[in-house]
């Protein structure tokens, strides 16, 4: 065999060597990272303000501790507005967005996310997730950025996890859109496993509900979701999500295909906390 070939050969043996080895280390950091537990007063920061902890089964809140620990050992924390972050922040921000993956053990803690930064209040902005203040004024209360970023207003963040039932929960919109995301594309289809059958169903449900939204709102009919959700179908997504964490028993009962279909997703069960 030609040298040429062997050295070729011998440098894409070594990368994927080096490849499974930095898998396998990482791997290993991440169990140990879940294998942690919080501190007496994290849980009671937590438990605080993030209301629907309490509701989760034992179980659940062990797994959650873990993920909390690897997701503050993974992400960086950056204040905004004169903002200075506090582990009331991480902690709460962390929380709550890890709920979203308690029912999946094998997904990653959002790989792909390296930095939340924080604003105190609503910050001001054009597009996502906008409303007016009251001086009329564009302001936005989140941001889910495909480079690796999650913005939030702390103010917006801490009341949507103190009340679990209003299905307004702004860190659950963005990392959901952060899952929605994690395939490449924001289209409010997430990644579902390398089952056809499975996208099939959950764009004929999903679309179907999507374009009801629109259809009501266009009538003018009064909708029960946000129309923030009609606005596209990863917005839908995004709004879905925080029904179904929120709202979980009024979904099943109204729509339990759609609730199905999340629930499958997400591997929980929420109407049943």
């Amino acid at each position: 065999m030609p040298t040429g070939v062997l050295i070729v050969l011998g440098a894409v043996g070594l990368a994927i060597v080096s490849a499974i080895l930095l898998w396998q280390r990482r791997a290993a950091e991440s169990r140990r990272l879940r294998s942690l537990r919080l501190t007496d007063a994290e849980r009671a920061i937590i438990a605080r303000h993030v209301r629907l902890y309490s509701h989760l089964p034992k179980e659940l809140q062990e797994s959650l501790e873990g993920r909390i620990q690897e997701f503050l050992a993974t992400k960086r924390f950056e204040g905004q507005g004169g903002l200075e972050i506090t582990d009331e922040i991480k902690l709460t921000i962390a929380a709550t967005a890890c709920i979203l993956l308690l029912g999946v053990p094998e997904q990653a803690t959002y790989p792909a996310l390296s930095s939340v930064i924080v604003y105190p209040h609503a910050f001001q902005g054009k597009g996502h997730r906008d409303q007016a203040d009251a001086d009329g004024r564009t302001v936005r209360l989140g941001e889910s950025w495909g480079f690796g970023t999650v913005v939030l207003s702390w103010d917006d963040t801490l009341s949507g996890a103190q009340d679990p039932d209003d299905a307004h929960n702004v860190v659950f919109h963005e990392f959901a859109h952060q899952l929605d995301q994690q395939d490449g594309r924001a289209d409010g289809t997430p990644h579902l496993g390398h089952h056809p059958a499975r996208y099939a169903a959950w764009g004929r449900v999903l679309g179907k509900e999507f374009l009801e939204l629109r259809r009501d709102l266009a009538a003018g009919r009064e909708t029960w979701f946000n129309a923030y959700g009609a606005t596209n179908e990863a917005e839908f997504f995004a709004v879905t999500t925080e029904f179904f964490f929120e709202k979980a028993p009024q979904m099943k009962e109204r729509e339990p295909e759609l609730y199905n279909q999340l629930q499958g997703f997400y591997g929980l069960d929420p109407a049943s906390w």
